[in-house]
């Protein structure tokens, strides 16, 4: 299975893909189990495992036996940053490989207009929107059986590239209840834009998760 959860900064997919990885922890679903954790920032890949080493796809990936709390520690080095809207946004797509499946947090959509962002800040957006852009294109012309798809416009379908040939694909969309514009915005952009028909013809099923980061609940109200 290919997980990926995408949404508005603030949207709360690294608390929804958290939760969800622990609970099938807790459950004993990794036990005996290896697993892999990378961040991929301004469209390089660190090995989050590793002490955020830079590393390139053709390098051997590092696994360990699961862990909870290699599992936390790792994904806390992620690289994250302030905006006017997320005093604390994930600022990189988050990859975690357990066995034959994978969870991706990607990174919140952003518009520059509102975030106001500069510097670096502003490229991190710039990157973020661009991967998110690609992957979307790349899972539409999946879904649309093109003799032509091109995975190398970045490292993120590059590095997801065998995933979304061969598994079946599960997007869970986090909207903040607070954020209708952004959540509106969302749907137009990226994974967003793709319909729940052609999710079917990709092997896939779409979640919508309503998000209240106040009482920190999840509802799905979409399958």
């Amino acid at each position: 299975f290919l997980y990926l959860f995408y949404g508005v900064t603030s949207g709360g997919k690294t608390y929804t893909m958290s939760n969800i990885i622990n609970e099938k922890a807790n459950e004993g679903c990794f036990d005996e189990l290896d697993f892999s954790c990378y961040e991929i920032y301004l469209d390089e890949i660190y090995d989050l495992l590793d002490n955020r080493k830079k590393i390139k796809l053709t390098e051997e990936k590092k696994k360990i036996r699961w862990d909870k709390d290699m599992f936390l520690s790792a994904i806390k080095h992620r690289h994250v940053g302030p905006t006017l809207i997320n005093k604390l946004s994930s600022r990189s797509h988050l990859i975690v490989e357990i066995k034959d499946s994978i969870y991706v947090d990607l990174a919140g959509s952003e518009r520059a207009k509102k975030t106001q962002a500069i510097g670096t800040a502003l490229r991190e957006a710039q990157s973020t929107n661009k991967s998110l852009l690609e992957l979307g294109i790349v899972i539409r012309n999946l879904s649309e059986k093109s003799s032509y798809i091109n995975f190398r416009n970045c490292n993120l379908t590059l590095f997801l590239k065998n995933y979304l040939l061969t598994c079946r694909l599960s997007v869970i969309i986090c909207v903040p209840l607070h954020s209708e514009e952004e959540n509106h915005e969302a749907f137009k952009f990226g994974i967003g834009r793709i319909g729940e028909k052609k999710m079917k013809n990709v092997k896939g099923q779409l979640n919508l998760i309503k998000w209240d980061e106040q009482d920190e609940e999840r509802e799905i109200i979409e399958n």
